[in-house]
């Protein structure tokens, strides 16, 4: 019999949903400094149970994200929730990152986990009036694999086989492989109209945003500001702030002397580390912290040498001193990273993995493995006689990553290797490193500070993307790693439905990333984010994500 949930999860789900919530026990959970704040018994309890009304509410973000539709947002966070207050998917994640029903009423899977059965709600409308209906839906995961391109929801369209709508309510999905977590990708994609997008055949230059989702997009001035307007016809109630007037500060410094004199009323960047205190004890400012679940790491270029050798990779991981990174830059706000990726206090963490901060060590296994400096200029070379002097990238617009890539530098020019931090805007490091955002597009880069937001923490069997080699799989592979051992574990977890024996993979999975670190996951930066009480207070914590959502600004 099929397994089925409406607003009742089924056993399957449950089970990922509680190894999922279980995902920072080391954090008790969002905290407020708000008096106000007290705790409830609904699922958001440590937020207000009632969020308050406001007309208005200035969001500040650090850089322009397009016009906000799935194929032109720029940046994961906070652009894609940006986009997504326009748009809707069929499930919605909520406050402890479990998918819940949205557009669908209801969902239900097959005992081999490869067939998912979705029954949409009654009476929902585009923002044009138009009926949504089973047909959206086909056409959505359709056009995604289409139009590939900027987009990274045809990684979610790829993995069905076929789609059925026997009826505008009814959508049936049939996986190439079972697929347990697919309910994730679900919450993750964002549903586009068909009588808007049917004959659009350059999806990135599009800009008619018609969504169904709680705001309509009424104003964009590029590198300026956005506006959105409330939808009052929404299917989950009219939001709770009429407008967001979204302005663009690139300055961090300046973002937040704006925050503090009221001339905006949140924003989406973190408090930095050094001013948590400052905002804690404001008397006009409120703060929410809680576990944050971006990953920030050094990115190897795994195609160019020496990157292509993991002893060098590991040399350069062992001379970093990561949880120096924390106490540094985060002032303890923060966990050091899992050499398996996956954060610490998941229950799909490796926990038996270690990296250890050793600069002689790192120097030893450098030399031992050929790489000296054979003209005494404190720089070693490299085979050919080259060098060991790279470029490495970091965004321009991040002070954060600016300092730790400083740091990063500085310790490794200890073992003989030269970097040069080059700081970019965000959209020229993402055209070297991810052009296009498909990895099938190769790469220009030696080294980068990058991250990964959130959602590869709540799903971690989406640990193969990271690293698996065939682009279909390994979409998310922006350094061109490649291990055969690696690729016949990600496509076995494709192929396995049951959880013990998933997590068992996503564990070996882990130790062959932290032997071979194509990557080095350097710290995971708790969330805290701060606002203007007295304009607005209904914030939602997401776990790991933060409060810029579309919870956020829903009734409760």
């Amino acid at each position: 019999m099929p397994k089925r949930f409406s607003m009742t999860l089924p056993l399957w789900l449950v089970v990922l949903s509680l190894l999922l919530s279980a995902c920072a026990p080391a954090a008790p959970g969002p905290t407020s400094s708000a008096p106000a704040a007290e705790e409830s018994s609904g699922e958001n309890a440590a937020m207000p149970a009632v969020a308050a009304q406001a007309q208005t509410v200035r969001l500040a973000i650090p850089a322009d994200e397009s016009t906000l539709t799935p194929y032109s947002y720029v940046f994961g966070y906070p652009g894609y929730y940006l986009m997504k207050l326009v748009y809707d998917s069929l499930l919605e994640l909520d406050a402890d990152n479990i998918p819940q029903p949205w557009l669908a009423e209801s969902i239900s899977m097959s005992d081999d986990g490869t067939v998912y059965t979705l029954t949409l709600r009654e009476g929902i409308t585009w923002h044009d009036g138009e009926a949504l209906t089973a047909e959206d839906v086909k056409f959505t995961f359709e056009y995604y694999v289409a139009y590939p391109e900027q987009s990274r929801f045809a990684r979610i369209s790829r993995q069905v086989a076929s789609i059925d709508t026997p009826d505008d309510a009814t959508v049936v999905l049939t996986l190439s492989a079972p697929n347990p977590s697919y309910p994730l990708s679900l919450a993750d994609m964002p549903i586009l109209p068909q009588h808007i997008w049917q004959d659009v055949v350059d999806p990135k230059n599009f800009a008619a945003t018609v969504g169904s989702g709680p705001y309509k997009l009424v104003t964009y001035e590029p590198e300026q500001f956005y506006r959105l307007e409330a939808n009052t016809d929404y299917f989950m109630g009219t939001p709770t702030v009429a407008e967001l007037v979204i302005p663009v500060i690139v300055e961090q410094s300046t973002m937040f002397s704006a925050l503090r004199s009221g001339e905006i009323d949140t924003v989406s960047r973190q408090v930095p580390a050094e001013l948590i205190a400052e905002f804690e004890n404001s008397g006009g400012l409120e703060t929410v912290q809680g576990p944050g679940f971006a990953t920030t790491l050094l990115q190897f270029n795994s195609e160019r040498p020496p990157f292509d050798d993991a002893a060098v990779r590991r040399a350069i991981a062992m001379s970093i001193d990561r949880q120096e990174l924390v106490d540094v830059l985060l002032l303890g706000f923060g966990t050091v990273g899992n050499p398996g990726f996956v954060h610490p206090s998941s229950p799909f963490a490796n926990l038996d993995l270690t990296l250890t901060y050793d600069a002689e060590q790192a120097a030893a296994m450098l030399e031992e493995a050929g790489y000296t400096d054979s003209d005494g200029d404190g720089v070693r070379e490299m085979a050919d006689g080259e060098p060991m002097s790279f470029q490495f990238l970091v965004y321009a617009n991040n002070p954060e990553r600016i300092r730790a890539a400083e740091l990063i530098r500085d310790w490794v020019g200890e073992i003989g290797i030269e970097l040069a931090v080059q700081t970019l805007d965000p959209t020229t490091v993402d055209s070297l490193v991810w052009p296009d955002f498909d990895v099938s597009q190769g790469r220009d880069f030696d080294l980068s500070m990058w991250g990964w937001s959130a959602a590869i923490q709540t799903d971690p069997t989406r640990l193969g993307e990271l690293a698996a080699t065939d682009p279909a799989i390994g979409g998310l592979n922006i350094g061109g790693y490649s291990n055969e051992a690696f690729d016949a574990l990600a496509a076995e977890l494709r192929a396995t439905l049951d959880a013990d024996a998933r997590r068992a993979l996503v564990q070996e999975m882990q130790a062959l990333i932290a032997e071979e670190l194509p990557f080095v996951p350097l710290y995971y930066a708790d969330g805290t984010y701060a606002y203007q009480p007295d304009v607005y207070s209904g914030y939602v914590f997401v776990k790991g994500q933060g409060i810029i959502n579309k919870l956020s600004f829903l009734p409760r």
